[in-house]
């Protein structure tokens, strides 16, 4: 099968395993009529992918629809994914992305909230190549002078490059995995954040922000939520004042650790400063244009 797809803009994409087809919404495949089928439906083909999942499936446990679930099918973007980018309380309740994907996929036994946030970024970014394209312009900002410019990155890239998990939990079917801090030698287990935890993070901000709280504690909010154990208690309230008591130097390993490790697409790409010496790779922020490109933005 050719590298070239066009479900995700004619880029090289033979690190996936895909199904390139369209598929008329009238039709089962075998070209059988679909009974209780509107006419409007017959009428548009849907575009559907195949995408692997870069946790394998390998963090979720036994009797999820998610388990050992390598790779997930979804449909292109229609109208009511529309709805649903638009819907101004899916966004003020952090629920915009969640419902997006999930609105997507083809097995509704799937729910999004319950996924890492690797694997729902990677259908996201398909479901945005899908409609826009591959291309994708951007601000990058240069990390040794400051200096940001619009440059116009390729998605596909990102894609074909995704990283998969590595690492093997501390027990199957668990997104739970180990990590002995460098200063204090303290033995932590840490998991990797989904759907419904980064809701919740974006909620706690927010209610702080309607208070009037000056948010100071980004780093520990994260901290309580990846770290399940740490030096043998599992109790949140002690694991806090711990977390209050440790290096600086192991938080950042840790921190560092998980990031270096955690599976998914890794948005970074080539950078030239004109502005300095700088030449190297910067991060990609996901802005809205990504899901929301000006029509010239687009392919």
């Amino acid at each position: 099968m050719s590298g070239r797809n066009e479900f995700l803009g004619g880029q090289n994409t033979s690190g996936l395993k895909h199904r390139e087809e369209l598929i008329p919404q009238g039709q089962v495949p075998g070209g059988l009529p679909a009974t209780n089928t509107s006419m409007a439906k017959s009428l548009v083909p849907e575009r559907r992918l195949m995408l692997p999942l870069p946790s394998r499936g390998l963090v979720y446990p036994e009797g999820s629809a998610l388990c050992d679930c390598k790779e997930l099918e979804i449909t292109g973007m229609k109208t009511p994914q529309l709805n649903i980018m638009s819907n101004t309380s899916f966004i003020k309740n952090g629920e915009m992305l969640n419902r997006l994907v999930q609105s997507a996929l083809t097995n509704r036994e799937v729910k999004v909230e319950q996924m890492l946030l690797a694997d729902r970024f990677v259908l996201f970014t398909a479901l945005r190549i899908s409609e826009y394209g591959t291309s994708y312009r951007v601000g990058l900002t240069c990390p040794s002078c400051g200096t940001k410019r619009p440059e116009v990155v390729d998605l596909g890239t990102f894609i074909d490059e995704m990283k998969f998990l590595e690492l093997a939990p501390l027990v199957p079917h668990s997104n739970v995995f180990g990590f002995k801090l460098p200063s204090s030698g303290l033995e932590t287990k840490f998991r990797y954040l989904t759907g419904a935890d980064e809701k919740e993070l974006y909620l706690n901000q927010r209610s702080k922000q309607r208070h009037g709280i000056v948010d100071e504690q980004n780093v520990t909010d994260t901290l309580m939520k990846v770290i399940v154990e740490l030096a043998g208690y599992d109790s949140k309230g002690t694991i806090n004042q711990i977390i209050q008591e440790l290096p600086a130097s192991d938080t950042k390993a840790l921190l560092k650790y998980m990031a270096d490790h955690e599976p998914g697409v890794k948005m970074r790409t080539p950078f030239t400063c004109y502005g300095c010496d700088f030449t190297g790779k910067v991060g990609v922020p996901v802005e809205a244009s990504f899901i929301a490109p000006d029509s010239n933005d687009s392919e």
